[in-house]
């Protein structure tokens, strides 16, 4: 062995040179190596990272404006509106190759009736809201107020005290009252009694400045039937907010625009009280419930939203991080699959009733709303004409679903997004439960109907797959031109262009770590094995042996590839654990400075650095490279020494040197 040493150092700068040169070697094997294994499990951690969803919305044929009633405005208030030649249903979305990972849904929104439980957001409301029997003290043959005698209050409840308030609306208090909301001017006299439900109006931007009470929604309906099409009455008024006209559809799409006025479809005005008029059966009965159901929803505050889902993932508002976890913990998937009764509910909710995670929850699901949905403590919206809870006999709704729901979890919204009416999923104090748990019909019970909107209908697809799903539903679907499909897939795309990159980069690197070793392994076998042929002729005229021999050809060129495979190793390892993290680091917050609205990492402080943190390198990938370069200078040079011991040696030194 100091023999084969002695050689080396007899020619120091070759042996250095190709020490260094074989350390450099090991270094782009290794940083190859490692970098390619590290790029594939982040992508591999990526596609567990990041999820794809998407929603659909059914565009409307037309749009245009509805004018909502109200005489004392004499500029006019209009509604947006739009109209549909048919409703596409959520099934057409169902087409072979979709290769979803969560399928379609429509989701419905349920009404569910717990007495008992208090609405985290306060009292609420600024009006005052009666159902009041009135006498007029005058002939009202036109628009405008009038003075009446208050006879009797089925209903009243007075919230907030307005500026400039008006004399309150008690049994045998005189108040002014304003028709100016009526659609049908209604002659009333005196002498009769009469039945309307009445608030007090505070906008006084609508009626120039004026504070009075005004007559307000008569009892209505908004029941549908399983197709989308408005039920038929003979008992009382149907009022819709998406009926059918002339063949087409048409929904009324801002009630943020009529914060308290009637739709314009909404039935207002008052009812003469006649002998028989609170019989069994009769229109008082109607008015009687109409004033229970004000009880429940104003005064009881005891309805409450239940929105039903297939997963959290498919709820933007979770995909996006609007909504955390605060308590307990989120319902599972398989408890999404199997239908279990388990719920999330608001964090401020739980403890405002003093409730704790594991505890149940007795859920009455009294109605449904089918497309859309609004927050039920606003007043003007659950009784202004976009719902109500009268079926179309005038009675209330029986809870078609009843089940105790275990709470597993609560969740706080971090962005006002989450609640905004048309764009969110959530409202105030609204419980989520499994669709599959529900294991009754709502056919009988759907109060409010519309097109798929982005809020209401999502579903989920593989990563990386938008544009062939895309290509697909137009190939398969021949109404996918009357929907407009989102996709966000939290930044996905830009991700793993980045991550593919980056593990291409990395296995370029290790190729060209391979071929630099091997012109390396080429020239230092020539040099070191293949041109010492005569040597070793030398060797063996001495007397020693083969095994001697290949010692002294091995040994130091095998001891110099050990070193140099251990140095390039350790460097690799100490460059990648230490130095490149913080390079990737500042790499990534470089990226910051581009548009990553739809990145999930821009959503979560420090995500960036946790993805990269939480990929971990196994120790081969460090010692692979380097035993592979032994290896192949150990094989190769047993195959030389060997070929150098046949030759004769008598040949070798008779040779002149070349």
């Amino acid at each position: 062995m100091k023999l084969s040493f002695s050689h080396l150092f007899r020619s120091p700068v070759k042996t250095l040179l190709f020490f260094l040169l074989m350390t450099g070697c090991t270094v782009l094997l290794v940083s190859g190596s490692v970098l390619t294994v590290q790029a594939n499990r982040r992508i591999a951690a990526a596609e567990q990272e990041f999820s794809t969803i998407g929603t659909a919305e059914q565009l409307p044929e037309t749009r245009k404006t509805a004018a909502l009633q109200n005489s004392c405005y004499t500029q006019g208030l209009l509604i947006p509106a739009a109209t549909y030649d048919k409703i596409i249903p959520v099934e057409v979305l169902a087409f072979e190759g979709a290769n979803y990972v969560e399928a379609p849904e429509k989701r419905a929104c349920y009404l569910s009736y717990i007495p008992g439980l208090n609405q985290s957001s306060g009292s609420g409301g600024f009006q005052a809201m009666y159902i009041m029997e009135f006498s007029p003290l005058e002939d009202w043959n036109e628009y405008g107020p009038a003075e009446v005698t208050v006879e009797r209050l089925l209903y009243g409840r007075r919230t907030m005290q307005a500026a400039g308030s008006l004399e309150s609306a008690e049994e045998g208090n005189t108040i002014t009252l304003c028709n100016h909301f009526c659609r049908e001017l209604s002659k009333l006299e005196v002498g009769k009694r009469y039945i309307a439900a009445v608030y007090e109006d505070y906008y006084t931007f609508l009626d120039e400045g004026r504070n009075e009470y005004v007559i307000y929604t008569a009892p209505f309906s908004t029941q549908f039937a399983a197709d989308g099409i408005p039920a038929e009455s003979d008992r009382l008024e149907m009022a819709n907010n998406f009926y059918g006209e002339g063949g087409t559809f048409t929904g009324f799409t801002d009630s943020n625009a009529i914060a308290f006025t009637p739709w314009p479809n909404a039935p207002v005005y008052a009812e003469e009280i006649t002998e028989d008029f609170y019989r069994e059966g009769g229109r008082g009965e109607i008015w009687q419930n109409w004033a229970e159901e004000l009880e429940k929803q104003y005064k009881d505050r005891a309805y409450f939203y239940v929105l039903p889902t297939n997963s959290l993932e498919t709820l933007s508002v979770f995909h996006n991080d609007q909504v955390v976890l605060k308590q307990g913990r989120m319902i599972t998937q398989e408890e999404f699959h199997t239908g279990s009764a388990v719920c999330m509910l608001p964090d401020s909710m739980l403890m405002q009733n003093l409730l704790n995670v594991g505890d149940k929850l007795p859920l009455e699901l009294v109605c449904s709303l089918h497309g859309g949905w609004q927050v039920p403590d606003v007043f003007g919206v659950a009784f202004s004409g976009t719902y109500s809870t009268l079926n179309a006999d005038g009675q209330p709704y029986q809870p078609f679903w009843k089940q105790e729901y275990e709470i597993v979890g609560t969740y706080d919204v971090i962005s006002s997004k989450a609640l905004r009416p048309g764009t969110g999923e959530l409202t105030e104090d609204m419980l989520i439960i499994p669709s599959a748990s529900v294991q009754a019909s709502d056919v009988d019970n759907v109060v409010f109907y519309a097109p798929m909107a982005k809020n209401t209908t999502s579903f989920q697809i593989p990563n990386g797959s938008i544009e062939e799903f895309e290509r697909k539903l137009r190939e398969a679907v021949p109404d996918a031109d009357g929907l407009a499909f989102t996709f966000d897939d939290q930044g996905y795309s830009d991700v793993m262009t980045s991550l593919r990159t980056a593990r291409m980069n990395a296995i370029l690197l290790l190729i060209l770590g391979a071929l630099a070793a091997a012109a390396i392994l080429i020239l230092l076998l020539y040099f070191f094995i293949v041109k010492q042929e005569k040597r070793t002729a030398i060797e063996r005229s001495l007397g020693m042996t083969k095994r001697q021999c290949k010692m002294s050809l091995l040994a130091g060129i095998l001891a110099l590839t050990v070193a140099a495979c251990v140095l390039g190793s350790a460097g690799t390892a100490i460059l990648t654990e230490y130095a490149y993290p913080a390079a990737a680091t500042e790499e990534w917050t470089d990226a910051e400075e581009f548009n990553t609205a739809y990145s999930l990492w821009a959503k979560r402080s420090n995500a960036r650095e946790e993805l990269q943190i939480t990929v971990s390198t196994p120790v081969l990938a460090y010692l692979a490279a380097p035993l592979l370069q032994f290896a192949a200078v150990l094989i190769l040079s047993l195959l030389l020494s060997e070929r150098n011991l046949k030759r004769k040696s008598i040949e070798l030194l008779s040779t002149k040197e070349e």
